[in-house]
């Protein structure tokens, strides 16, 4: 069930990001943006199906632009900070039902999307030299940096821009620069500083956009090996080493899901999935830690381990209770499926259910 999740949410992630990128070039080029997205997967496909090491090598350049355009927004925006309060709600988009809270709650539901992939570091721990202590550290490291660079981001753009503008310039069919891009030629106050960082950003959600693709076709091949899929989806290139049928797969899926247009309920429909593993993860180590309570074993490692009640772990609690709350409270908003108005919450269940059919089929021999 998680690696079936863990893989649509994947694919749908893909859709988001392909949206996000055709958000910024349509400041080049005014062309459909669904469009726009589909020719994007479609180039990351070709570079996936050429080999991982060619991948490899346009992750790194992509991944050093990213980088640097994200410190290049930090460096412009610092001189602005002070000019808005960062820290109290305008009481006028208020309704007499709402509260502080909602608008931070939903904030945080979405750019729980912006924290996909960390958990791919574990992946290389076969090749990592101890592994125990490197791959945790590692793990821990990256999240702390880049959770301090979006926060300053985050900070610089709404200091230099108001989030209205930012919230328009993030829309598909506005015609202007995107929402960074916004900020990079208003803090420069030319429209050199919002074009030289379109091309930025083009280059960091093109990235992502690459590292999905390759993530999930790779998941789907791994879950086809443990025959949990049809065994075609585990064949390799011989020349490549590549799962072709894999990436061929998850490519069609990409595609229509960027079909649905919405850079928004495709961001939501994903961040739906994430917590949904999250949970799944989090409930499944409790579950295991009160099975498992009275092992010895056990119970020297819970010790260990800040944050623990004798065998109870707190962390995991509280990522359960955090999982399900959001969940329940932030994904009620209505998309368009087949013409039908359907919670974002609901269609993203009935997706989960196919897991079942999925995994009683899977139990039968595809050989």
């Amino acid at each position: 069930m998680v690696g079936y999740v863990t893989v649509v949410t994947g694919i749908i992630g893909v859709s988001a990001v392909s949206l996000g990128f055709a958000s910024y070039f349509k400041l080049y080029l005014d062309i459909d943006p669904i469009m726009v997205g589909i020719v994007l997967i479609l180039i990351v496909a070709v570079f996936n199906f050429r080999g991982i090491q060619l991948s490899a090598r346009v992750n790194t350049l992509l991944t050093f632009a990213e980088v640097g355009g994200l410190l290049f927004i930090i460096f412009i925006g610092l001189p602005y900070l002070g000019e808005v309060d960062l820290i109290t709600v305008d009481p006028e988009p208020m309704t007499a039902d709402a509260s502080g809270w909602q608008p931070m709650l939903a904030a945080a539901a979405l750019v729980f999307f912006a924290y996909q992939g960390f958990e791919d570091i574990a992946n290389i721990a076969e090749e990592t030299r101890d592994a125990e202590t490197t791959v945790p550290l590692a793990l821990l490291l990256s999240l702390l940096i880049t959770t301090v660079v979006y926060i300053l981001v985050a900070m610089v753009a709404v200091s230099v821009v108001s989030a209205d503008a930012l919230f328009t310039a993030s829309k598909l069919d506005n015609p202007s620069e995107g929402p960074l891009a916004l900020v990079a030629s208003t803090a420069l106050n030319s429209p050199v500083g919002g074009k030289l960082f379109t091309v930025i950003a083009l280059c960091a959600t093109a990235n992502t956009v690459l590292v999905l693709h390759i993530v999930t076709s790779r998941m789907l091949y791994g879950i086809a090996r443990e025959n949990c899929l049809p065994d075609f989806l585990a064949k390799v290139n011989p020349k490549t080493r590549t799962p072709v049928s894999a990436v061929a797969l998850a490519t069609l899926f990409c595609i229509l899901f960027t079909l649905g247009g919405s850079l928004g309920d495709v961001a939501n429909l994903t961040n739906v999935g994430v917590f949904l593993v999250f949970f799944m993860v989090n409930l499944m180590l409790l579950m295991h830690r009160y099975k498992n309570r009275s092992s010895e074993t056990l119970r020297q490692t819970s010790l260990a381990l800040a944050l623990n009640l004798g065998w109870f772990p707190l962390l995991p609690f509280l990522g359960t209770l955090f999982c399900a709350a959001m969940l329940l409270t932030q994904f009620w908003q209505p998309m368009m499926v087949l013409g039908i108005s359907v919670p974002i919450i609901i269609y993203a269940l009935l997706i989960t259910a196919l897991a079942v059919p999925i995994y009683l089929l899977s139990r039968r021999d595809w050989n």
